[in-house]
């Protein structure tokens, strides 16, 4: 039972990654013409539901990750005050033009 749990994982991590790949490709639906890729547009629609996906599958190896004692998500919590100043640098300089 113990190997069907770490082929769980194993596989988990490979659908991780591949779930992220698409939704990098998502990213740069923008850039893509419609005509010479075919895939792009539909990844462009689905984007939302994978980014939920991105988050769950997140969420699922922080807690398989837990049991090691390891949480990943601390990091980004312990982060958060620089986040913050980033955010506030990039948008509410005094300055800041917009294209409006």
């Amino acid at each position: 039972m113990k190997a069907f749990y770490r082929l769980f994982y194993y596989i988990s991590i490979v659908l991780t990654k591949i779930l992220a790949g698409v939704t990098i490709a998502g990213a740069f639906v923008g850039n893509a013409a419609p005509d010479s890729f075919k895939f792009m547009p539909f990844i462009g629609l689905i984007l939302p539901i994978l980014l939920l996906a991105n988050l769950a599958s997140a969420i699922y190896l922080d807690d398989s990750l837990a049991v090691l004692g390891f949480h990943p998500s601390d990091c980004y919590i312990q982060q958060l005050g620089i986040y913050e100043l980033c955010i506030t640098i990039a948008f509410f300089q005094s300055g800041f033009v917009t294209d409006g």
